[in-house]
Order: structure tokens, then sequence, then C-alpha cells
């Protein structure tokens, strides 16, 4: 399966409840957040597991009429990857909250919401 804006691996569709099984590492909260602060958002998120690569990473795009963005979520090397087809950015440890962090990126930056 190929996925606009995610790498050219091959991938399934999964659902969230079985990333939550899968995936209890970094990251794993800005799930969690956002379900609780933006339903509309949620709403829009479609989860995929890399079936090539990166494997044990989680994938999951949001698209609404006007714009789709992805979110990685990367155990090996703790990051939270946010991008659409103009901006990227790498959220970590050394933020002081890299959850609310990785949201507000993806309100402000990535129009997620609208």
């Amino acid at each position: 399966m190929k996925i606009e804006l995610l790498p050219d691996f091959g991938f399934e569709s999964e659902s969230i409840e079985n990333v939550r099984k899968r995936y209890s590492g970094f990251g794993i909260a800005l799930f969690k957040l956002i379900e609780d602060c933006h339903e509309e958002v949620c709403d829009r998120l479609a989860f995929y597991r890399a079936t090539t690569h990166q494997n044990n990473d989680v994938y999951a795009v949001c698209s609404n009429k006007n714009n789709s963005c992805a979110i990685q979520l990367d155990p090996d090397t703790e990051v939270i990857c946010l991008w659409n087809k103009t901006v990227r950015t790498e959220i970590t440890s050394w933020s002081e909250n890299p959850e609310h962090e990785a949201l507000e990126f993806l309100l402000e930056n990535l129009a997620c919401s609208t």
C-alpha cells in the first residue's frame, strides 16, 4: 500500500487499538492528547504500520479537504516526526513537553485542524 506523505515503504492499515497494544514508546501520549482535546483531528487520523522498514514505528496521516500531514513515532531515536509537503520538524526528549509541542505544531504549522 502506497500512501501519500509516507516514505516509500510498504504499509498496512492498523487501528489505534492495535497501535496502543504494540507501542508504548516515546510520543504515544500524543494520540491520547489529540483524542481528548481535538476530536475533529482524531476523527481524521489513519494509522499505519510499515511492512518493509522501520516496522516498530507508528505512522499516522491526518487529512482534510485542503491538507494532509503525517506523524511518525520512532522508538529507536525517541522522536516525534511531523511533516506535510512543505514543512517538517522533529521533536524529542529535549522538549519540556514533547506531546504538547507536537500537537501545537500540528495545529499551527500543518493546518491539521481545518
